[in-house]
């Protein structure tokens, strides 16, 4: 699994929109769209905030493919 879907099936799981995610991190809806399609990557402060929102680690989110 990519961190794209990772990141959009915690999202539904919590049943939180791109909009409401990304007033959590401090990002914006299209961006969130844009790591859900693997287009681009977060940095890694806003992949600790992302992290915190669904109370897991980076490594369990990432699942180590991206480079922090």
């Amino acid at each position: 699994m990519t961190f794209g879907e990772k990141l959009k099936l915690l999202r539904l799981e919590k049943k939180l929109t791109t909009r409401q995610l990304g007033e959590l991190v401090n990002s914006t809806s299209s961006m969130i769209s844009k790591w859900e399609q693997n287009l681009c990557e977060p940095k890694i402060a806003t992949l600790r905030k992302i992290a915190a929102v669904f109370n897991i680690s980076i490594e369990e989110l990432t699942n180590n493919e991206i480079d922090i």
